[in-house]
């Protein structure tokens, strides 16, 4: 029964609900009127027989003393101015009576019955009696009239009125009782209804409640609690109500979808937090000269290719380093063999700036020689005649002086543009081996 509540629609169950009010209320409608219909044909058989009875047998009670009273005052006060029209009414009064009688006899049994057959015999016995009035009246003989009256009637009359009285009595406590009846019926009915309708109401309400705490609020309780847990974090829920049909089983479906998507996430952010640590790790290293810093963590979906290409990379680098590692190895050679060379020339100059040296005292000492030549020269003016063609050939040496000391001075500036270049390869050669 739970499983196909479940399956309901909240609309449907409240449907339901209302529909089971509505039986209800009509099961009381149609309880309610069956009985107030038994009780107004309890009432009504009441009314149309005992009370009916009661008043016809009243009403005969009155027409016999009626009756009697006509009697009286026709023979015994003889006021009666004429006769034939009292016996008349004599005749109209026991048919009233008559009638009367046989309306009432449908509505007796038992003990009444009995009684209303006493009365018909009493009554038999006194319209005997009484009819020997008329005779003795028109007879002249009144006294004798008078005494079938007073003695021969009197005794009927008396048990008639008694009986008809006890009738009367009899029936108005069948009344009484069938009234009392009739309400106690009432009452018992109102309250079989009242009962009907508590019990009615409290089932049904107690079935509406269960089915609304247990299909409704406790699941939203249960559903509610879930979120929270979930919003608060904790992805290891299981959905009680995923498997409903119902409203609630699709807002547990869709929090299902949020728990699944709330994992991924998780799962997600650890995958990506291993690679942010572990491609932080490996760069510090890489930072540090760690060529060797590759990735060997196995990286989930899209990070496997992050993956291969900083292994790639690092590879890349490590051959790139490699040949720039050849590359300052060559450059150190060649770097060695300039200095060597540098060194040689350095040495090739240092012996040329010896061999200037001794030149330039070669030269000091010519020109000493020539400024002694001069001073001889000058002392022997005298004699400039005869030594002109020594003067004019000491002038062509000391012009021949000049002009080699010129290339000397030549050469050394070229020296020291070699010097230089030598300075800026060696300097050049230094970076490079850095």
């Amino acid at each position: 029964m739970n499983s196909k509540l479940a399956s309901m629609k909240i609309s449907a169950k409240i449907a339901a609900g209302l529909a089971l009010f509505a039986i209800l209320a009509i099961f009381i409608t149609v309880y309610g009127v069956v009985t107030l219909n038994s009780n107004a044909n309890t009432t009504e058989e009441l009314v149309s027989k005992t009370a009916l009875s009661l008043e016809n047998l009243a009403e005969a009670n009155e027409i016999k003393t009626r009756e009697h009273q006509i009697w009286f005052q026709t023979v015994i006060e003889n006021d009666a101015p004429d006769f034939e029209a009292f016996v008349e009414e004599i005749r109209q009064e026991r048919a009233e009576f008559d009638a009367n009688m046989e309306v009432v006899r449908p509505m007796l049994s038992g003990e009444a019955l009995i009684q209303l057959g006493d009365v018909q015999r009493e009554i038999s016995t006194y319209r005997e009696r009484t009819d020997q009035i008329p005779a003795l009246w028109y007879a002249g003989d009144h006294d004798a009239a008078e005494d079938v009256l007073q003695h021969e009637a009197k005794e009927p009359f008396e048990t008639i009125d008694a009986e008809l009285t006890n009738l009367v009595a009899l029936k108005r406590a069948d009344l009484e009782a069938g009234a009392e009846d009739a309400s106690s019926d009432a009452a018992v009915a109102t309250w079989s209804l009242i009962i009907v309708a508590l019990l009615g109401l409290g089932a049904i309400g107690g079935f509406v409640l269960w089915m609304v705490r247990n299909q409704i609020t406790r699941p939203l309780e249960v559903m509610t609690g879930e979120m929270e847990r979930l919003a608060s974090g904790d992805n290891s829920i299981s959905v009680s109500a995923s498997d409903r049909h119902d409203e609630i089983g699709s807002i547990g479906r869709a929090l299902v979808v949020f728990r699944d998507a709330a994992r991924e996430k998780v799962k997600a952010d650890a995958e990506q937090e291993l690679v942010v640590d572990t491609l932080s790790s490996k760069l510090e290293a890489l930072a540090k000269g760690d060529l060797t810093a590759d990735v060997s963590e196995n990286f989930a979906g899209k990070y496997a290719l992050l993956k291969q290409n900083y292994n790639d990379a690092l590879a890349a680098l490590r051959d790139l380093i490699g040949s720039v590692s050849e590359s300052t190895e060559a450059i150190r050679g060649g770097a060695g063999e300039i200095t060597q060379a540098s060194e040689d020339l350095a040495r090739r100059t240092e012996s040329n700036a010896a061999s200037l040296e001794e030149t330039s005292a070669s030269l000091t000492e010519v020109d000493g020689r020539v400024k002694a030549t001069a001073r001889a020269a000058q002392q022997t003016v005298e004699r400039a005649d005869q030594a002109i063609a020594t003067v004019g050939s000491g002038r062509s040496v000391a012009e021949t002086a000049v002009e080699a000391m010129e290339r000397v001075s030549e050469n050394a500036q070229d020296i020291d543009a070699v010097i230089e270049g030598l300075d800026k390869i060696a300097f050049q050669t230094r970076v490079l081996a850095m």
